[in-house]
């Protein structure tokens, strides 16, 4: 994220973040392409599942709006903020994949909380300032 934040925006800020977005995910499509000729595509019988259609159909979504969505609106958060500001976004997944998992059903076990209070900890020794030199305290006569 750190090389990424402040390569787009420094050198890809005046592009609109549709066409950062397109470039990258267009290259990583073909490398995807190729993999999915070498492991077979599904035929009419295999997409008459229903569990491989509703795989497919949530790749799909995964893809349309957990990464090039996603990724869109990063990059215009990144174009309208600092590199910093941007990147401290990433500290939110793991909220939103507890909270999302958790509307879905799953169970939410104390292993995810932790981790959860774990990463927030991090951020938060991370980002907190630090003091300046001590001052010596002055000694009063007396």
């Amino acid at each position: 994220y750190g090389l990424n934040v402040n390569l787009i925006k420094s050198k890809l800020s005046k592009y609109p973040p549709i066409v950062v977005t397109t470039i990258p995910l267009s290259g990583v499509s073909v490398f995807a392409l190729v993999l999915l000729f070498f492991t077979g595509i599904p035929t009419g019988a295999e997409l008459a599942d229903i569990q491989v259609t509703k795989s497919l159909v949530s790749v799909l979504i995964l893809g349309i709006i957990g990464t090039a969505f996603a990724l869109v609106l990063f990059n215009r958060l990144l174009q309208v903020s600092s590199p910093v500001f941007a990147a401290s976004v990433t500290y939110l997944i793991p909220i939103v994949a507890l909270i999302v998992g958790f509307a879905d059903g799953e169970q939410i076990k104390n292993g995810h909380v932790f981790g959860l209070i774990l990463i927030l900890v991090g951020v938060s020794l991370v980002n907190k300032k630090k003091k300046s030199a001590v001052e010596p305290e002055s000694q009063s006569a007396g």
